[in-house]
């Protein structure tokens, strides 16, 4: 690994521990370049912004089995443990709403183009009322822990996929 390499992942998961921490905060990316022992320069010079620097931490803990998972109940299953496995770093993440849907959305879109074609039937528009519920589902779970099971919610958006995929809106 490059040195360079190794900074890029010291930034990374500086990002991933102040997020679990709860302590990212409105001065982010100083915070980010204190923890990971780096200049601001060596910060932009890796990334372009602060959601790419999240993108790339939230993406870290995606397991590899997921990333090559060709069906949707699959990935659902593979989406609620990567979530559940990483519960603090999602569930403050959740609370800076505009960073968690750019997150999920990068996620989808990294990772199940294929999943997505399936859902949608074609219609975009499907695929992107889809995703929006997802997120809103996996949000409402990270809130409401001790009520909302993990089980339940994958029961919820197992089912949402199979409407989604039947293109079956009357329900």
């Amino acid at each position: 690994m490059t040195k360079g390499e190794q900074t890029r992942q010291r930034i990374v998961k500086s990002t991933v521990d102040l997020i679990i921490e709860n302590k990212l905060g409105n001065r982010a990316v100083a915070a980010i370049i204190e923890r990971a022992d780096v200049s601001r320069t060596t910060f932009y010079r890796h990334f372009d912004s602060l959601d790419d620097v999240i993108q790339e931490a939230a993406v870290s803990m995606i397991p590899v089995e997921v990333q090559d998972i060709d069906s949707p109940e699959d990935f659902v299953d593979g989406l609620i443990q990567m979530v559940s496995d990483n519960m603090k770093f999602f569930a403050h993440l959740g609370e800076h709403h505009d960073k968690f849907d750019y997150v999920f959305k990068q996620i989808f879109l990294q990772y199940t183009f294929t999943i997505r074609n399936a859902m949608d039937g074609g219609n975009p528009i499907h695929a992107e009322l889809t995703f929006r519920a997802i997120v809103g589902i996996m949000e409402g779970w990270m809130s409401n822990l001790s009520t909302i099971s993990a089980k339940e919610v994958k029961e919820f958006i197992n089912h949402l996929v199979v409407i989604t995929e039947n293109g079956n809106f009357d329900c």
